[in-house]
């Protein structure tokens, strides 16, 4: 079933990743596909985001994350990402 959408972005602009309607598998396989640029971004100090939304009726129904990573609130310590709860 197509009802999740993947994204990845800095926020220098640059747009890696903006999927229309795709299905939980290749959400999935698009986050382990990014997982390593999405570290060296937050290394360069290049403020990447990245993203699954799911339970999605259609393309502009954003509400429900599965995953959701920012270099807000992530941080990585001794080669490992950690998620900061507030």
């Amino acid at each position: 079933m197509k009802n999740c959408a993947f994204q990845y972005a800095v926020y220098t602009g640059k747009i890696y990743e903006n999927t229309d309607l795709i299905t939980m598998e290749e959400a999935l396989m698009l986050w382990d596909k990014y997982e390593d640029l999405f570290i060296k971004h937050l290394k360069s100090n290049n403020n990447p985001e990245m993203v699954i939304w799911i339970d999605m009726k259609n393309e502009d129904d954003y509400h429900t994350t599965l995953k959701h990573w920012d270099s807000n609130n992530i941080i990585l310590h001794n080669e490992r990402l950690y998620q900061l709860i507030k």
